[in-house]
């Protein structure tokens, strides 16, 4: 009941505005935040599948909700901040460090940082409409005729071609590399187990993974195997947020008391009993609204 009524498309339709930042993206232009809006409430509505999300998000073509988060006010992020956030998003990692250098406390490399990057080096705005698109001669505003804009690796000051993190490329003549990024990166592990992370951090208080967005080989999960788990089952039930979601609320852990005794006081890793989470802003405002019955 609880997941079919109009209280969990408000609330979740909150959440992910939040993460995917829709008020941050485009401020200066109201039709793309309401755009951008509308997409995350219609796919909370649905129960899209969440990997469908990603790929509208990553990948967005045209005059489309998702397309609004490849703008600051209203001009185009840069390439190399596209693949950063999606990245730190949808496979939990962050790769920043690697922008200028190789990561010091991680195997990612700075050859890497931009050759993943190179996957948004054409995003074009057609600038009279403000339709978003892979154009493959390149160029920020396409209407302006600007010179190709290459993506640029810094230290070698050549340009970069398009490659995975594992070092392979996309077929060549690919029309929509973002696409074939969305699809590789849906392929990996760490996409749904990212994704299940969150969601279990949004219940209990804390990720498996904590912070989220932070998998790195000096931050492990402190369950492993049930993160591997709860992965698989995402993936098999079609990356479905609502299954999910009930899965982690039937589940023994999640019912467990809050009240500790002397064995478990003191555990915050290991969920032997409910922890204390604070309310977020929002949800804050409205209780004290409802107490107090002042809107």
């Amino acid at each position: 009941v609880l997941l079919n009524s109009p209280q969990y498309v408000d609330y979740w339709s909150f959440r992910f505005s939040d993460l995917f930042r829709v008020t941050y993206t485009s401020t200066n232009n109201p039709k793309r935040v309401k755009a951008n809006d509308d997409w995350v409430r219609n796919s909370i509505i649905q129960n899209k599948p969440y990997d469908q999300m990603m790929k509208e998000r990553v990948a967005p073509q045209g005059y489309t909700g998702p397309a609004g988060f490849f703008y600051r006010y209203t001009e185009l992020i840069e390439p190399h901040e596209m693949m950063s956030e999606q990245v730190r998003l949808f496979m939990g990692r962050r790769l920043d460090c690697a922008q200028c250098h190789n990561h010091p406390f991680e195997i990612w490399s700075q050859d890497q940082f931009w050759d993943l990057t190179a996957f948004f080096g054409n995003v074009t705005e057609l600038r009279d409409s403000g339709i978003l698109m892979d154009n493959p001669a390149g160029g920020r505003s396409y209407d302006e005729k600007l010179e190709h804009v290459k993506v640029i690796h810094p230290r070698r000051k050549e340009e970069v071609s398009a490659k995975f993190l594992d070092g392979t490329g996309p077929q060549l003549g690919e029309n929509d590399p973002r696409m074939t990024l969305a699809q590789w990166m849906i392929a990996q592990p760490s996409f749904s187990q990212t994704a299940v992370n969150r969601i279990w951090s949004y219940f209990f208080g804390r990720g498996i993974v904590e912070p989220v967005d932070d998998f790195k080989t000096s931050n492990p999960p402190t369950h492993p195997q049930l993160l591997e788990e709860l992965a698989k089952d995402f993936e098999k039930n079609g990356y479905s947020l609502k299954h999910l979601m009930r899965l982690i609320v039937q589940s023994r852990t999640y019912q467990l008391s809050g009240v500790s005794n002397d064995t478990n006081r003191h555990d915050e890793v290991n969920y032997s009993h409910a922890l204390p989470r604070h309310l977020v802003a929002a949800v804050l405002m409205d209780a004290i609204s409802h107490a107090t019955g002042v809107p």
